[in-house]
């Protein structure tokens, strides 16, 4: 007996998943991250690819911006850190060029500062430095190369919640500390609306 097909008309019920690209400006921790989410197969869960262009941020969103262009992509995201290129103007030019089309998931100082929110509150400016000696209170044996990401999925909820917080109390993004990368993880884990 041939095997049973799925009916037609089933098909037309799949719903089309969307596709999200991300590009991210470090190899290591941020990929590693989200890579999680790759994995995901549900039809509320995009999928994602995730593209790395280690360079400045305003390099960062123009290779988002190429790459949005070509039609491939339903959305685009980029993550970057506020790191050093504050004052040289960089950052505000990257966030400036971004504009409407493209989504940015920036932490300030740093990605730690989200990895940091998974266990504990940060309400006053950080350094990069002072982000990660926090950090391995929590973590001991943190190391950028290797993230071990079931240390975090336990947490996840409690971080988008202290993120959003912190936001909130600046009434803007993108001031230290906060991390938007709260507003990628809800859209990648199937709970953030489409732009």
């Amino acid at each position: 007996m041939p095997p049973k097909r799925s009916r037609p008309d089933r098909w037309r019920e799949r719903r089309r998943r969307d596709k999200v690209l991300v590009v991210i400006d470090a190899a290591e921790t941020e990929r590693q991250y989200l890579e999680q989410f790759r994995s995901k197969d549900s039809a509320t869960v995009p999928y994602v690819k995730i593209v790395t262009k280690d360079k400045d941020p305003l390099t960062v969103v123009r290779h988002a911006i190429r790459l949005f262009k070509s039609g491939d992509f339903d959305e685009a995201w980029c993550v970057f850190d506020e790191d050093d290129y504050r004052d040289g103007g960089t950052f505000q030019r990257a966030v400036a060029e971004a504009g409407k089309r493209i989504r940015l998931a920036v932490s300030c100082p740093c990605f730690e500062l989200w990895l940091l929110l998974h266990f504990e509150q940060c309400g006053s400016h950080l350094t990069q430095k002072e982000a990660l000696r926090r950090l391995r209170k929590h973590l001991p044996d943190y190391d950028k190369t290797t993230l071990r990401c079931e240390k975090f999925g336990p947490h996840q909820d409690t971080a988008l919640e202290r993120a959003k917080a912190l936001e909130e109390r600046h009434g803007q993004p993108h001031r230290n500390p906060s991390s938007g990368i709260w507003r990628l993880v809800e859209r990648l884990s199937g709970g953030g609306a489409q732009p």
